[in-house]
């Protein structure tokens, strides 16, 4: 983060056909910028570790070398440090314990986002150190879907608050490994799905190494959470049927740009660059870069259509008379980011990048390829889960059995009552499952049969967007109120599936358009056909099943496990499986192979003995081999529940991981039912959802 590599292997980034008198020499790059006057950084420049004494006071003297700080004491207490000066004012409290703010609130977009065929959304355009604005963060949309650059943190939550489903995303760019560019990329990569990684093999190295040391995890088990797509510098990368180019930018560690080609048009992005002319003159006098990297240096491609280019403060970053210089004609395409609004200067003919979906760059005369609509369905297609096994010798069925339905804002897709016969899976929009409150004891146990209620989300509806079919409500035995949203799609959700596999056919809810929707639709013979000599079938049975045991509602009492994606829920069900045990049957043994984790249904499961080494901190019980005062050194211990109800999630996962055996026996207190993960469908779910596995590491219960 500070200084770059230690070691650099100059030819694994670069196209063999990329000249090589124009190539950075990275480690003198690094070595200039790695200096302060005549001294070179060292991190022992930035911190100075003191210890408190026995009274638990520190006295911090200023720096005679710096000439910097003022002489203060810190007074430690039990939940704050107390800062006085040398009058003995208290000048500061600080907490003891660090708390990580959740992110601000933000109004939903009133009509859902439809990505362009080629364009940019700024989802931050400051640096990190701007208090009031977020770091620098894009999505880069290529054939209506999109690539994250430098993701800022809470970037999924931005995206989900403007209906833009994870499935949109392709991918993420790490332009370096600065933590104003790359602390959202390592939250992205562990909160859904295994994302795909674009950089170059040395920047990818540096991302490895810094955040094993800052999780602990080793790099290996890092390596495997994403997949990894390489960037040469100098080679033409193709994308969702547009060209990447990379380049090394100026910078004091290895940072990469790019140019981005699409439908005859483009856009550039500087990433972290010191573009100032006089500057790169004067490194190429110093032997710092070569005359042919400082000609190329020079000559940034300003002829892009869109140009997104960064300044800041020297000497590592642009200086804003570079751009403020450039002629009226380039600035017009030029949209300033890695800057506050406010450093910007009036009447400059600079403009900034302004942040949010609504405020997205769109190049509105884009070529569109010809084979755009078959790459959406099968990517479609290819991003649910369900599906996972089809081979793309089907590829050719799915194209031809697919067609593509719209439909307005309001409209009805499917109605409760009426003969299933499609299957529907959503490009873009948003839909609802709609149900009418009834004082039919049996509400909830219908609904859940074929749809995921979440009682957490469910809405009364305006009584102006009622479904059509309330004539058909009032015919039968049910008395109605007002219609409930249950259920929200977005794109890459499925619906219409359960009625297409069941015996009883009979469509058992609405289905609502909330926005203009796009759905890639299945007649039930075609989708019966594709289906045919796979296990879908089979999954999606069983799915029904579990449903019917009403698996989504026992998810949502659980702290972590309801707070996963809809999808991620959705591939649980189909692991599932319903056992049922008598009061003091054992349902694993001391010393057996731990072969599985248990989700509690009905009643209640003990440990049979109390397990060695267990602390308890909120909801979680860790298995440690330290003292826990040492691994944890804020938060009050709880005791460990003497017995795990309904929503208690129990298992060794360490134990599962490494194919070990049970330390401790766990046995039914009563008639219990749960719901079992065995172990090669848990590691299954882990390795598909390397963020889940994170976050239960070290886990005994999870309550």
């Amino acid at each position: 983060t500070l200084l770059g590599p230690k070691h650099w292997d100059p030819e694994v980034d670069f196209d063999p056909s990329y000249p090589k008198e124009i190539r950075p020499d990275l480690p003198k790059e690094m070595a200039h910028f790695g200096r302060i006057g005549d001294s070179k950084i060292t991190v022992d420049m930035l911190l100075d570790f003191q210890v408190f004494d026995s009274s638990q006071e520190l006295i911090v003297h200023p720096d005679n070398n710096t000439h910097m700080g003022a002489k203060v004491r810190i007074v430690r207490s039990v939940n704050e440090y107390y800062v006085y000066d040398s009058r003995n004012r208290k000048i500061a409290c600080v907490p003891a314990e660090v708390k990580i703010p959740s992110p601000k609130p933000m109004p939903r977009v009133p009509r859902v986002f439809h990505p362009p065929a080629f364009g940019v959304t700024i989802l931050g355009s400051s640096h990190g150190f701007d208090p009031k604005g977020s770091t620098s963060g894009y999505v880069l949309w290529l054939n209506g879907r999109g690539l994250m650059v430098d993701p800022p943190p809470n970037s999924t939550y931005l995206l989900q608050q403007n209906s833009i489903p994870p499935s949109l995303i392709d991918g993420v760019i790490v332009t370096h490994c600065h933590a104003d560019h790359d602390a959202g990329t390592f939250q992205k990569i562990l909160q859904e799905g295994r994302v795909t990684l674009m950089t170059t093999e040395t920047i990818k190295g540096c991302f490895l190494r810094k955040y094993s040391a800052l999780s602990g995890l080793q790099q290996d088990f890092l390596r495997g959470c994403f997949q990894f797509r390489p960037v040469r510098i100098g080679e033409s990368i193709k994308c969702r049927g547009g060209i990447l180019r990379f380049f090394y930018t100026l910078h004091s560690i290895p940072c990469v740009g790019f140019e981005a080609y699409f439908g005859g048009k483009s856009i550039v992005f500087s990433a972290d660059h010191m573009n100032d002319p006089v500057k790169i003159k004067q490194l190429c006098d110093d032997g710092v870069v070569s005359p042919g990297r400082r000609d190329e240096l020079l000559n940034f491609p300003w002829h892009h259509d869109i140009i997104l280019h960064e300044a800041g403060v020297p000497p590592i970053h642009t200086p804003m008379e570079t751009l403020i210089s450039l002629s009226d004609e380039i600035k017009k395409r030029v949209y300033v980011v890695h800057v506050a609004l406010d450093k910007i200067p009036e009447n400059s003919g600079l403009q900034p990048a302004i942040t949010g979906v609504e405020n997205t760059i769109v190049l509105e005369d884009a070529e569109v390829p010809q084979h755009s609509g078959a790459l959406e369905i099968l990517e479609l297609v290819g991003s649910i889960e369900l599906f996972s096994d089809l081979t793309i010798k089907r590829a050719g069925e799915i194209l031809d059995f697919a067609h593509i339905e719209t439909f307005n804002a309001g409209d009805t897709v499917i109605e409760k009552g009426q003969v299933g016969t499609c299957f529907y899976a959503i490009l873009s929009g948003v839909a609802e499952v709609r149900v009418c409150r009834s004082r039919s004891s049996t509400f909830e146990v219908q609904l859940t049969s074929s749809y995921l209620l979440d009682k957490d989300r469910i809405q009364p509806v305006s009584p102006r967007v009622r479904a059509r079919s309330v004539e058909e409500y009032r015919e039968s035995d049910l008395e109605l109120s007002e219609q409930y949203t249950v259920k929200t799609f977005l794109a890459g959700d499925y619906f219409g599936e359960q009625s297409l596999i069941s015996d009883n056919n009979i469509r058992s809810a609405d289905i609502l358009a909330v926005t203009d929707l796009r759905v890639a639709v299945f007649d039930r013979s075609d989708f019966l056909w594709l289906l045919d000599g796979t296990n879908i079938l089979q999954k999606m049975s069983h799915m029904a099943r579990m449903r019917a045991e009403g698996t989504w509602n026992i998810i949502q009492e659980n702290s972590v496990l309801r707070q996963l994606s809809g999808p991620q829920k959705t591939q649980l069900e189909t692991y599932f499986e319903k056992l049922d045990f008598e009061d003091g049957d054992i349902i694993w043994e001391e010393g057996a192979p731990a072969e599985c984790a248990i989700l509690v249904d009905t009643g209640r499961v003990a440990f049979k003995t109390k397990p060695k080494n267990i602390f308890c901190r909120g909801n979680i019980g860790v298995h440690i081999q330290v003292d826990p005062t040492t691994a944890f050194t804020s938060g009050k211990e709880v005791l460990q529940p003497e017995m795990f109800e309904r929503g208690s999630f129990i298992g060794d996962i360490d134990a599962i991981l490494a194919n070990r055996r049970n330390d401790v026996a766990v046995t039914a207190i009563g008639s219990v039912s749960v719901l079992c993960l065995y172990r090669e469908e848990l590691l299954n779910f882990f390795s598909n959802n390397p963020g889940v596995l994170l976050s239960m590491l070290h886990t005994r219960y999870i309550l």
